[in-house]
Formats: structure tokens, C-alpha cells, sequence
């Protein structure tokens, strides 16, 4: 229960950051670039301030440079003191040798405009995708190694870790792109038919992910259920709700999707801009099946202990 208001908090002052930056004109795009290019942009502009100071200046600047291409290694030792070193951890290593090139890239950006048309932002934001791809890919290899050669209890953590997550993104997915994209819309038309459709394809876009949050929080209660008695009434209950609340969420989505295409056949000649969609959601389709099938297994494991308290 905790943990579930706590997220409501966080998920709460998420929706109203993205809210916040929509109404100063930074659209959800934009907000991205500029997180994918930090530190690194600003690093790389504190550090050519420094050299170009002085000799004092450019000698600090180099320095700086080093260590601070030098970070990850600092890990890596530290880890290699207390046990074996893993397959995944030779990112750490590649990881360095990386941020040698981006931050001396970020230092002469000069260097980042090698296309026609390529502007600086776009140049920044490459060598910040390089650098937390493999940094999210270091990441994401440790919490494999982790969750494999864990206990039930720790995987539940995992698992809500994992929920909360999700429910971050789908916050931003409608609140920090799908709501940008309406405003940047609706200042573009003048015509209120248009308006209203461009209102209808945000809800479209946005209800997918809206939905989804409940799901996450039904989810969350079934953790908790789980972890108390996998075997009580409870447990099974709320297995059932999220597997109902799965179900209705896939349909409403494809519903949505629906009548806000035939809407826009009905009505094409007065719009100036028709926007159909086809969305195919495979991945909720996929989650549905997966619930349905940790239904049928709890409710199975259930009826099993049931059976052996009789039978003792």
C-alpha cells in the first residue's frame, strides 16, 4: 500500500513536470535531445572554457579530460577486488575508451557537423545515445545476472522496480509526447473541426498508456498478494481482476482506434488533415496472454493446496 502511494506521488509530480514543460513550449522531442546530449554537451563546453583560459587552463582542461574519461574504470576495480570480473562488465572497459572520443568531440564541436545539414544538437545528441546505450546495455546485462541467481522474494522486488518503471514511461509517453505533439497541432490549425480531431487523436494516442497505468497498479497488488500467500483467496482474486483488467484495456484500445479512424472517414472531406492510424498492439496482446496464464497458475497452485490440507 505504501509503495503504491508513494508512486502516485512521483507519477503526479512527473505529469505535472511534463505538463509544466509543455506550456513552456518544450515538446516532449525536444526535452529528450537535451537530456541525451547531458552532461556531455556541458562538460565538453566547461572544459574548452578552460582550456582556451590559459596554459593553467588547458593543462587542468586535460587533465579533467582524462579522469573523467577514466570513470568507469573506477567501478570495474572496485569490483574486481571483491569477485571475478563477468563477460557484461568489458562494457565498463569499452565504455571508457567511448567517453574518450565523445567528451573530446564535446570539447571541439567543431569536429560534429561531418554531414550536410547536421547541426551541433544532433551531433551532441549521437555521441550521448552512444554513450548511455552502453551504459543502459551495461545495466540491463547486470539486472539479467541479478534476477537469474535470485530468490522469489528478491524477483518481487525486481518486479515492482520494473512496474514503477513502466509507469514513468507511460506517464511521459502521454503527458511529455503525445500532449506536445496536441499543442504544436492545434497552433497550427485554424479550423475547429480540425481542433477537435486533433483532440480525439491525442485521447487515441494517449488512452493506451493511461490504461496501462492500472494495469500497473493492479499488478502491484498482486505482487503484494503473492508475497503475503500465494495460495489465498486473495491472491487469486487479484489475479483475476488484472486478468479481466487486461482484457478490457486491450479492447478499448482497439475500439478507440477504431472509431477515431471511421470518424475521420466520415468527415474527410471537411478536414484539411487526416491522420489514420493502425495500431497493432502486440505487446498488450502478449501481456493479456502472460496474466491469463499466471491466472490459471495461481488459481491451479490454489486448488492444489486446497487438496493437500484436505487430504492432511
Amino acid at each position: 500500500m505504501r509503495l503504491r502511494k508513494i508512486l502516485w506521488i512521483l507519477l503526479g509530480l512527473e505529469a505535472a513536470l511534463c505538463v509544466a514543460f509543455c506550456v513552456l513550449r518544450v515538446t516532449g522531442g525536444d526535452l529528450m535531445l537535451a537530456l541525451l546530449s547531458f552532461p556531455f554537451a556541458q562538460i565538453g563546453d566547461g572544459l574548452r572554457a578552460l582550456s582556451l583560459s590559459g596554459g593553467l587552463g588547458n593543462a587542468a582542461a586535460f587533465v579533467l579530460y582524462i579522469a573523467l574519461s577514466l570513470t568507469p574504470l573506477i567501478p570495474l576495480l572496485i569490483m574486481r577486488k571483491r569477485r571475478n570480473l563477468r563477460l557484461e562488465d568489458s562494457l565498463l572497459g569499452l565504455l571508457s575508451i567511448v567517453l574518450f572520443v565523445v567528451l573530446y568531440l564535446s570539447i571541439n564541436p567543431g569536429l560534429l557537423v561531418w554531414m550536410e545539414g547536421a547541426t551541433l544538437a544532433v551531433g551532441r545528441v549521437i555521441l550521448g545515445s552512444v554513450a548511455y546505450s552502453m551504459l543502459v546495455g551495461y545495466l540491463v546485462l547486470r539486472l539479467l545476472r541479478a534476477v537469474s541467481a535470485q530468490d522469489g522474494e528478491k524477483l518481487f522486488r525486481y518486479m515492482q522496480f520494473a512496474l514503477c518503471a513502466a509507469a514513468a514511461f507511460f506517464v511521459y509517453a502521454a503527458l511529455g509526447v503525445s500532449l506536445p505533439a496536441l499543442v504544436a497541432a492545434m497552433t497550427a490549425e485554424s479550423g475547429a473541426l480540425d481542433m477537435a480531431f486533433h483532440v480525439l487523436q491525442f485521447i487515441t494516442d494517449a488512452l493506451p498508456y493511461t490504461l496501462n497505468l492500472a494495469i500497473v497498479f493492479a499488478a502491484l497488488r498482486l505482487l503484494a498478494a503473492l508475497c503475503a500467500d500465494r495460495y489465498a483467496q486473495e491472491t487469486v482474486d487479484a489475479a483475476l481482476r488484472l486478468s479481466r483488467l487486461c482484457t478490457r484495456v486491450l479492447a478499448a484500445t482497439v475500439l478507440a482506434n477504431i472509431a477515431f479512424n471511421l470518424l475521420q472517414l466520415l468527415f474527410a472531406n471537411a478536414l484539411t488533415n487526416i491522420n489514420s492510424t493502425l495500431r497493432l498492439p502486440l505487446d498488450s496482446l502478449i501481456f493479456v496472454l502472460l496474466t491469463l496464464l499466471l491466472t490459471r497458475f495461481i488459481a491451479s497452485g490454489k486448488a492444489l493446496s486446497d487438496e493437500n490440507r484436505m487430504f492432511i
